[in-house]
Formats: C-alpha cells, structure tokens, sequence
C-alpha cells in the first residue's frame, strides 16, 4: 500500500541519519533503532489503510442506498411534474394519486433523511411546498397548488366534483416556472449525493 511503503520510506530515511538525536558514528546504535522505528511506522501506516478501506467501503454502501432512495423518490417526484404541467402520462394520475404521492414522498423523505445533506432536504421541502399547501386544517389532507380551472378544462366532462376540495383557489396555484426551478432543484441535489456531479 502506498501509506506503508511512504512511511516505511520515511523510517529508512530517519534510521540512516541517526533519527531522535542518537545520530553518531556508532553504526550499532543506528542499527537497534532502525527496525523499531520501522516496525512503529509500519504499524501506523496499516492502521491508517486499514481506516481508509472501512471509510471506502462505508462510503460505497451508502451511496448504494442514496441510489435506491433515488429510484424510489424521483419517479413519484416526475409524476407530480407531469401533473401539474399537464404533460406525459398525467391523465393516469387522480387527485388522490398525487396527494398518496406526497404521503410516500415524505416517508421516504423522513425515513431515509439522515443519509442525505441538508441541501438535499431543505430542497425536497422547497419542492413539496411548491406543489401542495399544507396544514389547510386538522385532518384534512394537503391541498394540490395546481391550475384547478385548467385542470377541468383538460379533463371537461370526466371532472369529478369532489376533487374540488383537494386543490387551492386559482389564484394561490403555483407558477409552472417556479415549479420547475424548484422540481430541478431538487433532482440535481438528489444526483450530487450519489456523485452525479455537473
């Protein structure tokens, strides 16, 4: 390892000028302190590599478990996008999809949390804030910060009534562009803790 063979270096290098003061010409003095030092080094060297591999491996695991979270969360996350926008598959999501996608969203969220920074979390919250209100009353659910009247326009006669409830007024609806900063937000945290850095 390359830890070892710099200190053992190191040592070699010490032991030949007469390291810790006993320099002199009495090559026996050098010769009892040569292998001690050498042997101290080298045992400072394996743990230091030793510490490092654990570190490594650890750091693997963990952005093993980063990516899984990833795959978990960024697709729930891409759907509440579609919604909103009124692109790709968003006719197969209900209001009460999106609101049970929130729900998984912040369990992920809560459970996996302490693997990730707080930029990471503190640009989920940005994002989920942007796409619901919540604490709109007790026991009642989040309510969706999207269009609702161009959401009926879409969906015309196949509109349900009782989703009404689940959205806000037009006017408090979020802007699709602050939408996507804080969507794009978010997935770029997400891709800089597994080390997909731009």
């Amino acid at each position: 390892m390359a830890i070892v063979d710099s200190l053992l270096s190191v040592a070699t290098g010490f032991a030949n000028l007469g390291f810790a003061g006993i320099a002199s010409t009495d090559a026996s003095a050098r010769w009892w302190w040569a292998p001690i030092l050498t042997a101290f080094l080298a045992v400072v060297g394996a743990w230091i590599a030793i510490a490092f591999d654990r570190r490594k491996a650890t750091n693997q695991e963990l952005i093993k478990k980063r990516i899984e979270v990833y795959e978990k969360a960024v697709p729930k996350a891409n759907d509440l996008l579609c919604y909103f926008t009124c692109l790709g598959n968003w006719k197969a999501l209900t209001p009460d999809t999106i609101i049970s996608h929130k729900r998984e969203l912040d369990r992920i969220t809560h459970v996996y949390g302490p693997l990730f920074s707080s930029r990471t979390k503190t640009a989920y919250h940005s994002f989920i804030h942007a796409c619901f209100k919540t604490f709109v009353g007790s026991g009642m659910a989040a309510q969706i910060r999207a269009d609702v009247d161009d959401l009926k326009s879409q969906w015309r006669e196949n509109w349900r009534p009782e989703w009404d409830v689940l959205f806000v007024p037009p006017p408090e609806a979020v802007s699709l562009g602050s939408l996507r900063s804080a969507y794009n937000a978010y997935l770029e945290a997400l891709a800089w803790e597994i080390g997909a850095r731009r």
